[in-house]
């Protein structure tokens, strides 16, 4: 994810540094609020948000031959 950021921030030619927080805080957090009437984050909230997402996409383009956009000129059409 620090890579998806740093490369948003320089494609907007912003430059942040990047503050991690330890897991426990948002899940806590998320504990805190889970049993508000429309609560805005739960505990598996964040353990999906900072799961790996790793796919194959090998398949997908033989598959279907599509090209697909690399993250850099996919975010440089839309930021």
């Amino acid at each position: 994810m620090n890579d998806v950021l740093r490369t948003m921030m320089d494609i907007r030619g912003k430059r942040r540094p990047l503050a991690h927080v330890p897991i426990l805080l948002p899940k806590l957090g998320g504990f805190l609020v889970q049993w508000l009437p429309k609560p805005p984050l739960s505990p598996d909230a964040v353990d999906f948000l900072t799961g790996d997402a790793v796919a194959d996409v090998g398949p997908l383009v033989a598959d279907f031959g599509i090209r697909l956009t690399p993250l850099r000129e996919g975010l440089a059409t839309y930021l």
